[in-house]
């Protein structure tokens, strides 16, 4: 799976938006963009794809086993959140 729009997310709050992003074997590597480092800092994390025109999430994930270098984002995807 590959999209070019996503969010990372703390709770309710916006950490950072996703630019580009892939899925393959449960591994997320997204580009961030509009980063929030101090809510980017904070545990849990969630990946959110949203439903195009309604806001709606459709795909929402936790993140876990995160690895951030730069504007690079690795995780291994959890359970649905």
């Amino acid at each position: 799976m590959a999209g070019q729009h996503g969010e990372v997310r703390w709770g309710y709050h916006r950490a950072a938006r996703v630019a580009t992003w892939t899925l393959e074997y449960g591994i997320l590597d997204a580009t961030l963009c509009d980063v929030d480092p101090i809510r980017l800092a904070q545990r849990p994390l969630a990946f959110v794809v949203s439903n195009a025109g309604t806001g709606a999430a459709d795909f929402k994930r936790a993140l876990l086993d995160i690895v951030i270098r730069g504007s690079a984002l690795t995780a291994r995807l959890g359970p649905r959140v």
